[in-house]
């Protein structure tokens, strides 16, 4: 363990940092590599009856938090962020179980954030962003939605309506989704936004 830090968060069990994702750090020509990863982490915050979310980093060597973005008014159905993914640009993303997700803006000086508030039928147990900018959701009571960033609409892939979704990441091509109904992992195509094929792990029940 190189090191481990506490946040002071509200105490539940459902307001603790979930939400995670790291960077490669900053790429540095002498050595031909990326240096100073940092991770970045979402709890909410422990005032009594606050709903205020903080966003922190946290440098990757050293465990000193560098940076906390507040977010106020935190749109997650009581849930701390849920989910958290990095764009190409290395702009953090965070979602929520149920209500916004957010883009954290550190090509901005100083730091903001992109706030954003989906259908009702658009969840997010499973959150991941692609290669293109593109956030996507996978519902545990609602199907497998993208968010197109260009066009800022949402738009779900046929056949995943009736899902249990769950974890969900994604390569050069494909979307990978976790499914509990039934049992197994779906892979999408990310350009046609269409299923290719369910892919059965029985004997199984929750992924």
């Amino acid at each position: 363990v190189r090191w481990s830090i506490t946040r002071p968060f509200q105490g539940q069990w459902h307001h603790g940092p979930r939400g995670v994702t790291w960077t490669p750090g900053e790429w540095s020509y002498d050595e031909c590599k990326y240096v100073k990863p940092k991770v970045w982490l979402g709890y909410m915050s422990n005032a009594p009856g606050n709903t205020t979310v903080h966003l922190i980093r946290v440098d990757g060597v050293s465990g000193v938090v560098e940076e906390t973005i507040p977010v106020p008014n935190w749109n997650g159905s009581g849930f701390a962020p849920y989910g958290a993914a990095l764009d190409p640009q290395f702009r953090p993303w965070f979602s929520s179980l149920r209500g916004e997700f957010v883009r954290v803006n550190t090509d901005a000086n100083p730091i903001t954030i992109t706030r954003y508030t989906p259908p009702g039928n658009v969840q997010s147990y499973g959150f991941t962003v692609d290669k293109d900018g593109n956030p996507w959701f996978g519902g545990n009571c609602g199907p497998v939605t993208v968010f197109d960033v260009k066009t800022q609409t949402y738009v779900s892939v046929p056949g995943t309506q009736n899902g249990c979704w769950r974890g969900v990441t994604g390569d050069e091509n494909y979307l990978w989704a976790a499914n509990n109904s039934p049992c197994g992992f779906s892979q999408i195509d990310l350009a046609s936004r269409t299923l290719i094929k369910n892919w059965s792990t029985n004997p199984c029940s929750t992924a």
